[in-house]
C-alpha cells in the first residue's frame, strides 16, 4: 500500500505546475474578476479530483482483481470504485453549479 501511496504522492506532485491556471497580472474590473476565478478554481478542481478520482478507481480496480475471491476484499474494493465515482460525480456538479453560477452574474451584471 505505500508503494500506491508514493506513486499517487509523486504523481499529483508531478502534475501539479501543469493543472494550475497561469494568471495574468492585468488589471480587469467588475464580474471578470468573478468569473476569472470562478473559472480557475473549477478548472483546477477538476484537474487534480479527476486525476485523484482515476488513480482511485485503478487502485480499486486493482483491489478488485486481487481480491482472489474474498467475499470481503470484493466488497471493499466495489466500496473504493464506488464511492471514488460517487466523488467526481459530485465535483463534476459543484463545477457545472459554479458555471451556472457564473453565467448568471454575467446576464444580472454584465460583462
Amino acid at each position: 500500500m505505500k508503494k500506491i501511496y508514493y506513486f499517487a504522492t509523486g504523481l499529483i506532485a508531478i502534475e501539479l505546475p501543469f493543472l494550475l491556471p497561469e494568471t495574468a497580472f492585468a488589471a480587469s474590473s467588475g464580474i471578470a474578476q468573478v468569473e476569472n476565478f470562478f473559472k480557475n478554481v473549477s478548472g483546477t478542481l477538476a484537474s487534480f479530483v479527476g486525476s485523484v478520482g482515476v488513480i482511485i478507481l485503478i487502485i480499486g480496480g486493482y483491489m478488485y482483481m486481487t481480491a482472489s475471491g474474498s467475499p470481503e476484499k470484493l466488497d471493499k474494493a466495489k466500496n473504493t470504485m464506488k464511492w471514488a465515482a460517487f466523488g467526481m460525480a459530485i465535483v463534476i456538479g459543484a463545477i457545472a453549479l459554479a458555471n451556472i453560477i457564473v453565467s448568471i452574474s454575467k446576464q444580472s451584471f454584465g460583462s
